[in-house]
């Protein structure tokens, strides 16, 4: 009776010894999930930012584009004007 009880006893705490391999296992597996998701968050939140900036260099750029067509409009409508005046006198 003696051996029977020694292997079962062997036999729980080889299965105790495994489950808390795989324990350790999963928590390790959790926290790296858990890093991988806060680096993803990051990222993204980075991504963000630089998108933001992105868009608002942008908007600068088309503003002075645009106002460099305008000035350049009027600067060719005064020589245009200045020319026809000159020819006409």
């Amino acid at each position: 009776m003696l051996p029977q009880v020694r292997r079962e006893a062997a036999a729980w705490r080889s299965t105790a010894y495994a489950y808390k391999a795989e324990a350790r296992a999963l928590a390790q597996a959790d926290s790296l999930h858990l890093a991988a998701v806060r680096s993803g968050v990051a990222a993204n939140t980075h991504l963000g930012a630089l998108l933001a900036s992105q868009a608002a260099e942008t908007a600068t750029w088309r503003h002075r584009a645009r106002t460099r067509g305008f000035l350049n409009y009027v600067l060719a409508a005064a020589l245009g004007a200045l020319t026809y005046l000159s020819i006409t006198k």
